[in-house]
């Protein structure tokens, strides 16, 4: 009298065996006769459709349990799987850092004691995270953001700074010419692209010498040759003494001083 076994699924070896006792055995057939078969083809084909009219589907893909352990925390506790059961998650908590070292191998096992069943385990995922890797990306985080906090603040002030100096020294020149207006008449007004035209665009070989407001240029204005005072910012005279400077060469008239057009 020979052995019989089962195989399924084409890979995983079936437990069936005809020497044992039938009913101490996982598919649970009933403690009658034992029943043989002549190859392994017929003994698969019964051992599937045993376990397919008790409910188990060996080839439709379905899990019998389903489990996702936490193993980031420290208290010991375990999750256990039964069959026929969905699991959502469990924690299996320990301080793994105390007893494995930095590098080690994650598989599964399974056991069933004394007694004798088929364990087919379909698929699973393992998910680590790098404790230390995630310290040293927060501590990245804590560095980073203040200097780029710093940085966009001190942008901020220096272009709201900027802009009050600009606004000022906007508001200081319209007065100028006010006061300047108020003292005589028919005076024209240029724009300053037309200025640095007749210039030469403040060319050296134009620069008749300077004052105390800044460089003094000759140039070309409609087909006049005219002499253009470009006031420096880091001129020493202040406002007042601008005006009185301009006021002056406005009230006089003679033919050998250049007469103020502008």
């Amino acid at each position: 009298m020979g052995r019989t076994y089962v195989v399924f699924n084409g890979r995983v070896p079936g437990i069936y065996d005809s020497w044992l006792d039938a009913s101490r055995q996982v598919h649970k057939f009933p403690n009658t006769n034992h029943k043989s078969y002549k190859d392994r083809k017929e003994a698969k084909a019964a051992y599937m459709e045993y376990l397919h009219h008790n409910g188990m589907d060996m080839q439709g893909g379905a899990s019998a349990s389903w489990a996702t352990p936490n193993m980031s925390t420290e208290s010991p506790s375990s999750t256990s799987l039964s069959e026929g059961t969905n699991y959502g998650s469990g924690d299996i908590r320990n301080t793994l850092l105390s007893y494995l070292p930095e590098k080690v191998f994650v598989g599964f096992l399974a056991s069933t004691s004394n007694a004798i069943q088929t364990n087919c385990l379909k698929t699973w995922e393992f998910y680590s995270s790098d404790i230390a890797n995630e310290e040293l990306e927060m501590l990245w985080v804590w560095i980073t953001v203040p200097i780029v906090l710093i940085v966009l603040s001190m942008n901020v002030f220096y272009l709201y700074w900027q802009n009050k100096h600009r606004e000022q020294r906007e508001h200081a020149y319209p007065r100028i010419e006010d006061q300047i207006q108020g003292s005589f008449m028919a005076l024209q007004k240029f724009k300053f692209k037309d200025l640095r035209k007749a210039t030469g665009n403040f060319n050296p070989r134009n620069k008749l010498g300077k004052g105390g407001f800044g460089a003094i240029y000759k140039g070309f204005l409609a087909s006049k040759q005219v002499v253009v005072k470009r006031i420096s910012k880091d001129s020493s005279q202040g406002k007042q003494e601008f005006i009185a400077e301009v006021t002056t060469i406005g009230s006089l008239h003679h033919r050998n001083l250049v007469r103020l057009i502008n």
